[in-house]
C-alpha cells in the first residue's frame, strides 16, 4: 500500500519510523509532508523537523509547504467572509504518488 505521511514533531517521527520499519513489507511511504525548517531556540539557525530528518534517513522524498492554500477569495462563509483556495501545485505531486491512504500524526497545517 502506498502512503503519504504528514507530521512534524518527535511523536510523528516515531510513527513514521514504525511505518517504514516494522511494516515496511506491507506499506511503502512514498512522500512525507512536514513543516519547513524552523529557527532554533536562539533563532540563528534553521533546523529541520524531526519528521524531515527521519524521512531523509530513509531516502523518502520530503515536501515542506508553508500552507496548503494560495489565496483567499470573498465567500458566503459567515465566520471569516473568505474562502481559501487550495494550492493545486502542492496536491499534484501528492496525487502522483498514487497513495492508497494518508497517515497524519501531529501535523498542524491541515
Amino acid at each position: 500500500m502506498n502512503i503519504v505521511f504528514m507530521g512534524t514533531p518527535d511523536f510523528a517521527a516515531v510513527a513514521l519510523k514504525a511505518l517504514v520499519g516494522d511494516a515496511g513489507e506491507r506499506f511503502s511511504v512514498k512522500t512525507v509532508v512536514t513543516r519547513p525548517d524552523g529557527a532554533s531556540s536562539r533563532g540563528k539557525t534553521l533546523l529541520p523537523s524531526p519528521v524531515r530528518v527521519a524521512a531523509e534517513e530513509q531516502g523518502i522524498p520530503v515536501i515542506t509547504p508553508r500552507s496548503f492554500y494560495v489565496a483567499s477569495t470573498p465567500s458566503s462563509d459567515r465566520t471569516t467572509g473568505q474562502k481559501r483556495v487550495v494550492d493545486t501545485a502542492l496536491l499534484d505531486p501528492l496525487a502522483a504518488t498514487d497513495p492508497d491512504f494518508i497517515v497524519v500524526a501531529a501535523f498542524g497545517l491541515l
